[in-house]
């Protein structure tokens, strides 16, 4: 136990969440990211990965989606009703390739993008995954992550009125 602890006190990630480090501001869509690709902390899943690693990922994340990420490029996500779906009739499923299940259908915008722009993607069901125009990916935003920076936002403005 005090290891896994001392490891996650050791990742970036965990330090900014805690407030030990700061977060570098980029004035753009990428405050918002909790998880950088670049320092390794998008949790996610490749396509050859079964149905039991995906989900046990996201049990031990408390997670409901994952990306499904080859060579640096996001190809898809498996989300908890993919999992359930695939699996509902039978437990050998577990088995299954993640790329059987996986939904193709992606909304990548780069980091300029506007937050009612991402309100609309988040109306559609989706969560945006933030890469440039040369396809460097960043990270994905997800609804709790807008909830998140919006919270702390006017927390960081009321400590300081």
């Amino acid at each position: 136990m005090l290891i896994k602890y001392l490891i996650r006190a050791l990742k970036e990630y965990w330090l900014e969440v805690n407030y030990f480090r700061k977060k570098k501001k980029y004035g753009d869509l990428r405050d918002i990211i909790s998880r950088y690709y670049e320092y390794n902390e998008v949790v996610s899943v490749s396509l050859n990965d079964t149905l039991n690693t995906a989900y046990t990922i996201m049990k031990q994340n408390s997670f409901s989606q994952l990306p499904v990420i080859e060579n640096s490029i996001v190809v898809g996500m498996v989300d908890e009703s993919d999992i359930l779906l695939s699996v509902y009739q039978s437990k050998d499923k577990f088995n299954a390739k993640v790329f059987t299940v996986m939904s193709k259908i992606l909304v990548k915008t780069t980091p300029d993008c506007s937050i009612d722009e991402l309100i609309d993607i988040f109306k559609q069901g989706y969560v945006a995954i933030i890469e440039d125009t040369s396809g460097c990916f960043y990270g994905i935003i997800t609804q709790m992550d807008l909830i998140n920076y919006l919270k702390n936002k006017v927390k960081y403005k009321s400590k300081h009125i």
